[in-house]
């Protein structure tokens, strides 16, 4: 083993600097690695401990913490794994003599299905946004592109129109993998309104390639594009708070239930496991599950 005696802080910020150079991971997942991390390295200072002797028993002390600090099951899971890989990264460099986080297992969590936009939500979205300006044209765009293409909201906000051919669009996924997406006619004609209007708003300065843009000319960020989100479903009372990811789910939802194969679908969402994209399997079974609970007559409750 290496005798290199970096700090915790030190070698954390190395495994940082690899998974955004090398592994090329988003800025989202970045800031959560870097809170994990965080979260581990304040554990160690408050017991005063060695990153690099770490044991099991010390590992499974921090997991106990964090359920003890009130750490939800999803989070203290991904925390868990967090940590776990960074010691894999560290013994792959020889730093350290074994992985303490490997025989750790993470707590059951009930696995929750996502939301997903019922057809006269989306309608009452649609008609409740006003296209007569540019905000209102790049709004309508951004909630037409979403359920179009099903992309991630970072997908989104990266496109530039450059990469727009027809009704094709390349987007980059998670690990710099690209593929095309498709625009619906309903899309296409909300881009046709908006590019006029973009035209004349785009940064002259920068000459900024960006399809969605913010007031000042610039690239509309993913927090940006939230936001707009969140104040069209405040102001229009859908669902209460609507997530980016909302779009996405109904997406890969209605292509199932228009008879798309699972793996065409995993295609088009650019998942690189089948076992990401097999959630959307469940949201069919739990609609049948409620029609044969409201049909039959021995699904019905009780009452």
């Amino acid at each position: 083993m290496k005798t290199n005696r970096q700090s915790f802080s030190e070698a954390a910020s190395s495994y940082l600097a690899y998974l955004e150079g090398v592994r090329m991971v988003s800025s989202a997942t970045l800031r959560a690695y870097r809170s994990d991390l965080d979260k581990f390295g304040s554990f160690l200072r408050r017991e005063g401990l060695d990153w690099h002797s770490l044991d099991q028993r010390e590992a499974r002390a921090f997991g106990s913490s964090l359920g003890e600090d009130g750490c939800a099951p999803a989070s203290l899971n991904r925390t868990l794994s967090a940590v776990r890989r960074f010691y894999r990264y560290q013994w792959r460099m020889d730093l350290v003599p074994a992985n303490p986080f490997d025989a750790l297992e993470g707590v059951k969590a009930g696995r929750r299905l996502p939301r997903v936009l019922h057809r006269k939500e989306l309608e009452q979205l649609l008609e409740g946004l006003k296209d007569e300006d540019f905000s209102g044209r790049r709004d309508r765009l951004l909630v037409e592109f979403l359920y179009s293409t099903g992309c991630r909201i970072s997908e989104a906000v990266g496109v530039n129109v450059a990469h727009i051919a027809g009704d094709q669009v390349k987007v980059r996924g998670k690990g710099a993998r690209e593929r095309i997406v498709f625009l619906g006619r309903p899309a296409r004609e909300a881009l046709e309104r908006y590019l006029p209007l973009r035209a004349a708003r785009v940064c002259r300065e920068t000459e900024e390639p960006a399809l969605f843009l913010n007031q000042k000319g610039g690239r509309l960020t993913t927090r940006g594009a939230a936001l707009i989100l969140e104040k069209h479903a405040r102001r229009l009372g859908v669902g209460g708070s609507l997530h980016p990811h909302t779009f996405r789910h109904s997406f890969a939802t209605d292509l199932l239930d228009g008879g798309a194969e699972i793996r065409e679908v995993q295609e088009m969402l650019g998942h690189a496991s089948m076992s990401t994209t097999q959630i959307y399997t469940h949201l069919g079974i739990e609609a049948l599950k409620q029609i044969h609970r409201s049909a039959h007559p021995h699904g019905r409750e009780k009452r």
